[in-house]
C-alpha cells in the first residue's frame, strides 16, 4: 500500500512540473505536425495500474514507432473502402437549357441546369453511387432549377422591357466532373446568376461521394482534425495576393467540419481532383465581392500528415478543369494558368506560370474552359477555344518536367448530343428548352471528340485516334 501511496505522489509531481513546463513555453504557430500529435494523444487509450503490472518506463518504451498518420488512420477516420489502382469512370453530363423572348425578340430570361449519368456497365458495377447521383445531385439539380424559376419570375417586371439597357435575367447552372474513379466521384455546379441590379453573382457548390458505397464525403473523412485543415487553408489563403479578408480565422472556423450540404449549416466547399482536395470560397463568404472567390488545393504530398491517405489512391491518368488565376499543385510543379489579352489589338494569349516561370503562347480567340491532362508521366493543358465563325478548337500545352511548351492546336470540340423541345411558357414570354448530353471529360484516353469518335493522348499531346 505504501508502495502505491509513493507511486501516485511521485506520478502527480511529475504531471505538475510537466504542466509548468509547458506553460513556461512561448506561444508558437502550431503545425500540422503538432496537430497531428495532439490528434493522436487524444484518440489513444492509455493503460492504468489496474490493466497492467508493467512499470510506466517500461510502458513508454513499449509504444509502437508508427507514423502519426498510421496511428490516427485506425482512431480517427471511419472505414472508407477504396482501390490501390483505382479504374477511371465515364459519365454523361446533360445539360439542359430554358430561355425566353419578348415580342421584340430580346432574351428576357436564361436557365440551365446538369444531371449526370453513369454509363450503363458503371451503374451495374456501383449501384450505390448510381443512387446517391440520382437521389442527391439530379433532385438537388431538379429542385434548384425550379427554384431559379420562381426567382426569375419574382425578379422581371414587364417595365423592364422599357429600359434600353435591360440585361437578361440568367439563373445558369454547369457541371465539371473533378474526379471520377473506383474510389471517388467528384463534382462541381457552377451557378451564373443575374437578377437585375448593380451585378451578377457567381456560386459554386461541390458534390463528393464515395463510389463503392455512395456515401457522401466530407472534411471530417478527409482530414486528421478541423485545426489541422483551417491552418494548412488559412497558409494557403493569405499567400494570394491583394486579396483583404474580413476575418479569416473566424469565418474559417465557423464552417461545419463534420457534415455536409444541410439546410442551416455553412459548409465546406470541398472537391477532390487527381492532385489534391480542392477548396472554393465564393463571393462574399471571406472576402468582399471585388476580390472574387478564393480556391485552394491542398495536394495529396504536401499535405500527407494531416490528410487519410485513402484519398491520395488516384488512377495514373486523370482529367481536371483549371479555374483562372488559381494555383494548382501538380505532378509536373505548381501552376496557375490564365487568359491574356491585348486591349489595343485582337491578339489573345494563354498564359502560364510553372513554378514562379511565366510562359505564353499566342491563341486564336478566348479560352472558356481549360483543363489539365495528366496522361501517365506527363502533364498537358487542353485549352477549348470559341472562334468567331464558330470552328472550335483545342490548344495543347505540355508542363512536364517544369517546362512549358505549345504543342498546337487542332479543331475539335467535345461531342454533344442536342435535343429540342418546347417548355411552358413564363414571363409572358415565347420560351424554348434543348438538352447538351457530353461524355465529361474525365479520362486522357477516351476522349469522345466532335465526330463521336474516341481519342487518346497522343505521343506529340495532341488528340489521336
Amino acid at each position: 500500500m505504501k508502495r502505491i501511496i509513493a507511486l501516485s505522489i511521485v506520478l502527480i509531481m511529475a504531471v505538475l512540473f510537466t504542466a509548468c513546463a509547458k506553460k513556461a513555453e512561448p506561444a508558437g504557430k502550431e503545425t500540422a505536425a503538432e496537430t497531428v500529435a495532439e490528434t493522436v494523444a487524444q484518440n489513444t487509450p492509455v493503460e492504468t495500474e489496474a490493466e497492467t503490472d508493467t512499470e510506466y518506463e517500461e510502458v513508454t518504451e513499449a509504444i509502437p514507432e508508427e507514423s502519426p498518420e498510421e496511428r490516427v488512420s485506425v482512431s480517427v477516420w471511419r472505414e472508407i473502402p477504396v482501390a490501390d489502382s483505382p479504374a477511371l469512370l465515364h459519365p454523361d453530363i446533360k445539360t439542359t437549357f430554358e430561355g425566353g423572348q419578348a415580342p421584340d425578340n430580346r432574351m428576357i430570361f436564361e436557365l440551365s441546369y446538369p444531371l449526370i449519368t453513369l454509363a450503363q456497365d458503371e451503374a451495374e458495377k456501383y449501384p450505390e453511387l448510381n443512387t446517391a447521383i440520382l437521389e442527391d445531385f439530379d433532385n438537388y439539380c431538379i429542385q434548384t432549377a425550379q427554384e431559379d424559376r420562381e426567382r426569375l419570375e419574382e425578379s422581371f417586371n414587364p417595365d423592364m422591357l422599357n429600359d434600353e439597357y435591360f440585361g437578361t435575367l440568367t439563373c445558369k447552372r454547369t457541371a465539371e466532373v473533378l474526379r471520377a474513379d473506383e474510389n471517388f466521384f467528384s463534382v462541381r455546379v457552377d451557378l451564373v446568376s443575374y437578377m437585375g441590379g448593380a451585378h451578377g453573382q457567381s456560386v459554386r457548390e461541390c458534390f463528393t461521394y464515395s463510389t463503392q458505397d455512395g456515401s457522401l464525403i466530407t472534411p471530417k473523412d478527409v482530414f486528421v482534425s478541423k485545426d489541422a485543415l483551417v491552418t494548412a487553408l488559412k497558409e494557403k489563403l493569405e499567400a494570394i495576393p491583394d486579396v483583404e479578408y474580413f476575418n479569416l480565422d473566424e469565418d474559417l472556423d465557423s464552417h461545419d467540419f463534420e457534415n455536409g450540404r444541410l439546410a442551416d449549416n455553412i459548409y465546406y466547399n470541398m472537391g477532390l481532383t487527381g492532385d489534391g482536395v480542392i477548396f472554393y470560397f465564393n463571393q462574399y463568404e471571406l472576402a468582399p465581392y471585388a476580390a472574387g472567390e478564393q480556391i485552394v488545393l491542398l495536394s495529396y504530398n504536401e499535405y500527407a500528415d494531416i490528410m487519410n491517405p485513402v484519398f491520395s489512391k488516384t488512377a495514373d491518368s486523370y482529367v481536371y478543369p483549371l479555374n483562372e488565376n488559381a494555383e494548382y499543385d501538380t505532378r509536373s510543379g505548381k501552376l496557375v494558368f490564365s487568359n491574356g489579352y491585348d486591349e489595343y489589338s485582337t491578339v489573345r494569349s494563354a498564359k502560364i506560370r510553372l513554378d514562379g516561370k511565366d510562359y505564353e503562347f499566342e491563341t486564336f480567340t478566348y479560352h472558356p474552359k481549360q483543363y489539365l491532362v495528366q496522361a501517365g508521366d506527363r502533364t498537358f493543358i487542353y485549352a477549348f477555344e470559341d472562334a468567331d465563325d464558330d470552328d472550335d478548337f483545342i490548344h495543347v500545352m505540355e508542363i512536364t518536367k517544369g517546362e512549358a511548351k505549345d504543342c498546337g492546336k487542332v479543331e475539335k470540340r467535345l461531342y454533344s448530343v442536342n435535343e429540342e423541345a418546347e417548355i411552358h411558357t413564363i414571363l409572358d414570354a415565347n420560351c424554348y428548352a434543348r438538352s447538351d448530353t457530353v461524355k465529361a471529360f474525365t479520362d486522357p484516353m477516351e476522349m469522345v471528340l466532335q465526330d463521336g469518335k474516341i481519342y487518346y493522348v497522343g505521343e506529340d499531346g495532341m488528340p489521336a485516334k
